[in-house]
C-alpha cells in the first residue's frame, strides 16, 4: 500500500494498493505525481505478509528549481532529491546507494555528515582532514548522474566569534575565517558542486532572525568571491535555493 501527500497540507495526491504474492527480488514501478511548485511530496508504503507482519517508511522527494518557477521545473535543471549522508557511508556502500538513487530517478542529494569543524578542527592552517575521501566521494555521485549539494555548516571553536554568544552546537564564525574556510572548501570543489547548505535546522540552536540574516549576508559574500554557485539555507520545513537574491519559503519572494 502506498500514499503520496503534499506537505505542508497533507492533501493526498495518489494512493496505489496492490494484493498479490510478490517473488523473492520481484520489481515493480510506480508512476509518482511530480510536484507543481518548488516543494515536497511525501511518499508513505507499507508491505505486509500472509502472517500479519508489516513494515512501514516514509520516503520524501521534491522540485527544487533554483529560481521557483513552475514553467522551469521540469528544464534539464530539475532536480528530484533525496537525503542521503554519505559521509557515514564506505565508498562501495556509496556507489551502491548512487546506483539505486540513479535507478529510481533521482538526480539530486543533499549530501551531508562532514562540515567545517570535521575538516579544520585545530585551527586555519590545517589542511583538510580526509579531503580526498571527501572529494571522491562526490565524484562518485557525479558518475551515476547525481548533483552533490556540499554543506558549510558548524564552525570549529577556534572560529567563534567572541562577541557572539550561542550555544555550541552552532558557533557564529568571525567573517575573516568564514571567508578563509569558504574560498578553500566551495573553491577546491569548482567543477563538481554548485548547491551549498549555509545553515540547517536553525530551530535547534538559539540564533535569533537577526543573527542568521547576518550569516547569511556573511556566507552570500563569501560564496560568490570563491565560485558562482547556488546557495540553499536550511529551515525547519524546507531548504530555499536561490541565485544573486535572497528568497523566502512563502511565494520564493526576495527580501529587499
Amino acid at each position: 500500500k502506498l500514499r503520496v501527500y503534499d506537505q505542508p497540507t497533507g492533501k493526498t495526491l495518489a494512493e496505489h494498493k496492490v494484493v498479490r504474492p510478490f517473488a523473492s527480488g520481484e520489481r515493480f514501478e510506480i508512476e509518482l505525481p511530480k510536484p507543481d511548485k518548488a516543494g515536497c511530496y511525501h511518499v508513505d508504503y507499507t508491505f505486509g505478509r500472509k502472517d500479519g507482519y508489516r513494515y512501514s517508511h516514509t520516503i520524501s522527494y521534491a522540485a527544487m528549481h533554483p529560481a521557483g518557477k513552475n514553467e522551469d521545473l521540469f528544464s534539464d535543471d530539475f532536480k528530484f532529491s533525496c537525503l542521503t549522508h554519505i559521509e557515514f557511508n564506505s565508498m562501495n556502500e556509496r556507489r551502491r546507494l548512487m546506483a539505486y538513487m540513479r535507478e529510481m530517478g533521482a538526480n539530486y542529494t543533499r549530501a551531508g555528515g562532514r562540515y567545517w569543524n570535521d575538516f579544520q578542527p585545530n585551527g586555519p592552517d590545517q589542511p583538510f582532514a580526509d579531503w580526498k575521501r571527501y572529494v571522491k566521494g562526490t565524484d562518485i555521485c557525479l558518475a551515476n548522474g547525481v548533483e552533490r549539494g556540499a554543506s558549510i555548516l558548524i564552525a570549529p571553536k577556534w572560529a567563534k566569534d567572541p562577541d557572539v554568544d550561542v550555544n555550541a552546537l552552532a558557533h557564529f564564525p568571525r567573517a575573516e575565517c568564514l571567508e578563509e574556510y569558504v574560498a578553500k572548501f566551495a573553491g577546491g570543489l569548482a567543477g563538481r558542486v554548485r548547491h551549498f547548505e549555509g545553515n540547517n535546522e536553525p530551530n535547534l540552536t538559539d540564533w535569533t532572525a537577526e543573527l542568521e540574516g547576518r550569516y547569511e549576508r556573511m556566507l552570500y559574500k563569501a560564496l560568490k568571491a570563491a565560485v558562482t554557485a547556488v546557495i540553499a539555507f536550511g529551515s525547519v520545513r524546507m531548504s530555499v535555493f536561490f541565485t544573486g537574491k535572497v528568497l523566502l519559503p512563502s511565494g520564493l519572494t526576495p527580501i529587499r
